[in-house]
Order: structure tokens, then C-alpha cells, then sequence
């Protein structure tokens, strides 16, 4: 090994062809870490635009005019006082010992 001024040695062929490899490694594993983000902002994208859900504004009734109001339809409780739950009313309920 030749030495530089100030007392620093030379890197041998076997240190620059590691350090060569390892900045590849290093190249190849950012590159492919940018385009998984890539990939999955794209599929989020994809998926946000086509899987049918929520939408951004709210419904409007064709055909009615305005200050018309809509009520809901009226609801019969059976003859054993238990009402059936309703979609989206809330968090689900949990009776546990019956038999």
C-alpha cells in the first residue's frame, strides 16, 4: 500500500471494488424503495377513483323543487318491545349468557 501525505494509505483494489458494490446496493435499494412508493400511490390512486364507496358531495332528489322535505318512513316496533337495529346506528351491541 502506497502512502499519501499526510500518513493516509491508498484503498487496495479488493476496498474499491467493495465499496463499488456497495454503492450499487446502495443505488438499487433506494431506486426500488422510490418505486414501491410510486406503485403504491398509483394503486391508492386506482383504487380511490374506481371502488365505489363515499362520494365527495351530497345526493340531490331529481325532479323536486326546492324546500321540499323528505321524512322517513314510519317504523313499527313487534309486539315483544324489541326493536331491530338499524343500519349505521351506531356501535353493535353484545348480549352474552342467553341461552
Amino acid at each position: 500500500m502506497a502512502l499519501v501525505s499526510g500518513g493516509r494509505r491508498l484503498p487496495t483494489q479488493a476496498q474499491q471494488e467493495r465499496d463499488a458494490g456497495l454503492r450499487r446496493v446502495r443505488t438499487i435499494t433506494w431506486t426500488a424503495a422510490v418505486g414501491a412508493a410510486a406503485l403504491t400511490a398509483a394503486a391508492a390512486t386506482i383504487a380511490a377513483t374506481t371502488i365505489p364507496g363515499h362520494t365527495a358531495t351530497a345526493a340531490t332528489s331529481s325532479g323536486s323543487s326546492g324546500g321540499d322535505t323528505v321524512t322517513p318512513p314510519a317504523q313499527s316496533i313487534p309486539s315483544d318491545g324489541v326493536q331491530a337495529p338499524q343500519p349505521g346506528g351506531g356501535p353493535p351491541v353484545v348480549v352474552s349468557g342467553g341461552s
